[in-house]
């Protein structure tokens, strides 16, 4: 069967009830609900009309088929396009709730959620199987908290430069590469004030001017347990206090 339009410029078109549905133009193009075409860089194509998408069927004879729908300025923002899948076999993927990925007309991506903020926004768990490569500067942890979580039995590397700076074992080890610099604290500042034991009994910090040891708020004793023990001088030239076991 050949349908054929001879005439120079001329269309095809398929209608139903007086109204145009489909339209094959003189340059190959296909137009459903449109007679606007974009450019698709090349002749021919197909071309929907706004708010006009694609729908994939369910089979209704098997309970775990879905239907999927792909459309454009219907369930987000106005310039977006929509993925969505049905909940069940029956349903037909119309809510914004089953929106499973968006593309707004900003070119951010949103997976999970119909108001992407950022490039790439996945309201949900990631998984990857190879690197994560960040070229900017910052990692947020939104409005709460960052968990990182590693399931395995090995261990959580943080590198600067490339060398490892931090190593986190699966023991809960925690061993540093450089120093661990804190700011200036006081006896009732817990910034920059490295607190140990589980209440926080004993205190190590500085105050700009003098260094401290606390166990005031401790219960029991404070245990320096050595063969050996020296206080000098600042420069290391006078030893003050000396006691040998």
């Amino acid at each position: 069967l050949v349908l054929r339009n001879s005439v120079t410029g001329k269309s095809i078109i398929f209608g139903t009830q007086s109204t145009e549905r489909v339209r094959i133009n003189s340059s190959g193009n296909v137009g459903i609900g449109t007679t606007s075409f974009v450019d698709t860089r090349a002749t021919g194509g197909l071309h929907l009309g706004n708010a006009k998408g694609i729908a994939f069927q369910a089979t209704s004879s098997n309970t775990n088929s879905r239907a999927w729908r792909i459309r454009n300025d219907d369930l987000a923002d106005w310039g977006s396009l929509n993925f969505a899948v049905g909940t069940t076999n029956s349903d037909f993927a119309d809510s914004s709730t089953e929106v499973v990925m968006t593309m707004l007309r900003n070119g951010r991506v949103g997976i999970g959620t119909t108001t992407p903020s950022k490039t790439l926004e996945v309201n949900g768990q990631l998984k990857t199987a190879s690197n994560i490569t960040c070229d900017g500067t910052t990692i947020f942890g939104g409005s709460s908290s960052l968990d990182i979580n590693l399931f395995a039995a090995g261990s959580l590397t943080l590198k600067t430069n490339n060398t490892a700076a931090l190593t986190l074992d699966s023991s809960q080890n925690a061993t540093f590469a450089g120093n661990i610099i804190l700011p200036d604290a006081n006896a009732s500042n817990n910034v920059g004030t490295l607190k140990l034991g589980a209440g926080g009994d004993l205190s190590l910090y500085h105050d700009g001017s003098n260094s401290y040891i606390n166990d005031a708020s401790g219960t029991g004793s404070l245990y320096v347990n050595t063969n050996a023990f020296r206080v000098h001088s600042a420069d290391g030239s006078d030893e003050m206090i000396k006691a040998v076991e």
